[in-house]
Parts: C-alpha cells; structure tokens; sequence
C-alpha cells in the first residue's frame, strides 16, 4: 500500500492520557516519516497550542488546524488553505453562546481568546483538570470577547463551548447542524461543542493538502477518535479508529486500533506501512 501521508489526531489519539507520545508511537513515526511518509497533526487547537513534543518532531512540516479551519506549513511559515466564517456570523454565535450560560472561547488569527471570567472559572466548565490548565496557558483574556473580536475585524475561524451538561451539548450540536447549514458543530472532548464554517473540517483540510503535495486520496491515512475527526476518516483512503474512539468512527474507519494508552497509533502504522 502506497501510503505518502499519515494525518493523526492529537489529543485521545497520538497523545496518552497524560498527553505524552508512547516511545511505541514514537518509533513507528520516525520509521514512517524515514519512509519519507508525511506525518501530519490534525487537531481542533491552533498551531502553537499544539505540544511542543509534536511540533518540534524534526519531520513535522505540516499541520491541520482549528478542525482544518488551517492548513499550515510550518517550514515556510505559511498557510496553505484557510476557512472560516464571516466576522458578523462569528460575532452572532458569539452573542448565542452568551445566552447558554457556558464557558465560551474564540480563534481569530490562529488564536484563541476567552472571557477573563470564564478562564478564571474554567473548573466549572470543564472536567478535566489536565484540559483546564492547557485553556489557561493557551487562552488570551479579554474582558468583553465580542467588542475584541468585532475590534479585529477578522474572520472567526473556530467558536467553542465549554459545559458539564451533556444534553447541553448534545442539543446545541443538533441545533447548529440542523438548523445552520453554513456551520458544523463537532466535539472532541466529553465537555465541549466546536462550531466552524460547514467546510472547516478535517476531511476538507486533508483533500486540500493531499492536492497541494500532488497525491491522491488513496495515498493518505488518517487515525482519530472523535466526532471532529469523522470527516477525515471518512475522506482518507485507510482509516484507523481508535480503541476509545466513538462507535460511529469506528463503524466509518478502515478498522479499529488500540487505544490512546495503549500504543494504538503505532499499531496501526505498523498494520498498515511498516
């Protein structure tokens, strides 16, 4: 199998639990990326909220971003493909957050910005307390989030919800993506909801840079385990859905790996290329 490029999703996938890379998923990457395979990160954050332990990966070149919202080449410096949404779409679901009575975050400019308040009481929002220190390292505080984001006059590239209430959620997910066709909600986490623009999704982002290195559909794999990564799954030519993944991924995937503690990426290069 002619495999040129491998796109991973970061955290419930590549990353364990402790959000460290197993030295099992460490060597199948470096013998991948010496077969001169592409090794992509896929993930919701944007580019320098990914972990440095991955960024820094010397055969790291690119990087799907914001739920493919961007595609980066990091060599370059330069942004292969980006969607989002218009500001004064973005600054409404900004207004429609504020009315959930959730934790509510922002990206313009491949950054992320938050309410001073709601980074201050993340804990009442979000579960984990691993998640809850990674938004206050990687969250700009502003007092009024939507007068800042109207302030930038920039296209919102990602909106994100933060809740303990799953029906919540689960009812917001099915608002937007019924409702708004010009947006899609996804989650990658137990406690949140990540509303893009409809075309914003991993599987978009793949297919661009795939063209943009001149290979086919065929020669990409992609290995994930939540709703985000469903599009990727389903636009890679061999797919891979984690152990601990969601039953609809892994009912789309190829086949079904191991999971996130359990060397599961490894696993599946090692099947599938090495």
């Amino acid at each position: 199998m002619d495999i040129r490029l491998i796109a991973i999703d970061l955290d419930g996938t590549l990353l364990d639990s402790s959000k460290n890379i197993s030295p099992e998923n460490m060597y199948a990457l470096e013998r991948a990326a010496q077969k001169g395979i592409q090794i992509v990160p896929c993930t919701g954050r944007f580019y320098t909220a990914i972990p440095e332990n991955v960024r820094e990966l010397p055969f790291v070149r690119y990087a799907i971003t914001i739920n493919g919202a961007v595609v980066y080449d990091a060599k370059e410096d330069k942004v292969i493909s980006e969607t989002a949404m218009p500001l004064e779409r973005g600054l409404e679901m900004l207004d429609w957050c504020a009315g959930l009575g959730v934790a509510y975050d922002c990206y313009i400019g491949s950054k992320g910005y938050m309410l001073k308040d709601h980074i201050d009481h993340i804990e009442d929002h979000l579960g984990s307390p691993v998640y809850c220190q990674i938004i206050r390292s990687m969250r700009i505080p502003v007092e009024d989030l939507k007068a800042f984001v109207k302030a930038q006059g920039l296209p919102v590239q990602k909106v994100q919800i933060f809740s303990k209430d799953r029906d919540l959620l689960f009812n917001s997910r099915e608002y937007i993506n019924s409702s708004c066709p010009d947006l899609l909600a996804t989650s990658s986490l137990n406690n949140n909801l990540e509303i893009n623009a409809a075309q914003a999704n991993k599987g978009t982002a793949l297919r661009a840079l795939a063209k943009h290195l001149g290979l086919s559909m065929k020669q990409t794999m992609a290995i994930g385990d939540g709703g985000n990564d469903l599009p990727m799954i389903l636009a890679a030519g061999t797919s891979a859905a984690m152990a601990n993944g969601l039953a609809e991924l892994k009912k789309a995937a190829s086949f079904t790996t191991l999971s996130q503690n359990g060397s599961g990426v490894a696993y599946a290069i090692n099947r599938v290329v090495l």
